[in-house]
């Protein structure tokens, strides 16, 4: 998640693997919490722009949020992007990390993920991909901020403004963009909201990003992260069988 500004696509085929059974579950209400889930993957509550309350449990490849009632303004920030992610956030890695790698050096990036999402809040079910400019970040990355909404409710819409529509992997997405103080935000918003995608490639999402010139290729991808942008309320909130799997060029 930004810590300014705020900024999700679908094929149907590949199966989940969950890894819950061999995890026991854990809570935790910790506002900026980073939780192992194995080898592969970071929880992170990531709460930065609220005072209230939010738990979390979490088991296997997933999570839920068990207690929040946010009541941001929509036109602000989001209270929290409580998610789970593979690779660096904010210096904070997964033990199992492949990146970064070079957006050029990119031969694919694969994502699946299934989501719930209770009605009645202001939220998106989005990705959050990071490029830095260079291969390390231990703060704000300073390059591309790569969003993906999935899903979204209520009113909220991404940073920056609407500027055309895409087709993806045979998906519709609005785009927009926006300049943050040091870094570019780029979003593309299903026309169509899904709860789920498998086998979702994400290399066409960069590729129109540096097209649009809001991502270089020579900028450095730091982590994939799933979860949620949560203004106002939060409970029930819940992802299950993320994975990401990336390979190099050379």
């Amino acid at each position: 998640m930004r810590q300014l500004g705020w900024g999700a696509a679908v094929a149907l085929a590949f199966g989940f693997v969950s890894l819950a059974a061999a995890q026991p579950t854990q809570w935790t209400c910790t506002p900026n919490a980073v939780i192992n889930l194995n080898s592969r993957y970071n929880f992170q509550m990531n709460k930065n722009n609220s005072p209230l309350e939010e738990c979390a449990t979490i088991k296997g490849s997933g999570f839920t949020i068990a207690t929040a009632n946010f009541n941001n303004a929509t036109n602000g920030p989001p209270a929290a992007y409580t998610s789970i992610y593979r690779g660096c956030h904010w210096g904070s890695c997964t033990i199992s990390n492949p990146f970064p790698i070079q957006e050029s050096n990119l031969a694919s990036a694969m994502s699946s993920v299934r989501f719930t999402q209770p009605p009645g809040y202001n939220n998106n079910a989005a990705y959050d991909i990071w490029f830095n400019r260079t291969s390390e970040a231990t703060s704000q990355p300073n390059g591309a901020e790569v969003m993906i909404w999935l899903n979204h409710q209520g009113v909220i819409q991404p940073f920056g403004a609407r500027v055309g529509t895409i087709a993806v992997n045979g998906a519709r997405y609005d785009v927009w963009t926006g300049d943050q103080s040091s870094w570019k935000i780029v979003s593309y918003v299903a026309v169509s909201p899904v709860t789920s995608a498998t086998s979702l490639n994400l290399t066409p999402f960069f590729q129109d990003a540096v097209a649009r010139h809001s991502l270089d290729p020579s900028w450095w991808v730091i982590d994939v992260e799933f979860g949620f942008e949560i203004w106002t309320g939060g409970r029930g909130l819940g992802v299950s069988d993320f994975s990401v799997n990336v390979t190099k060029r050379y």
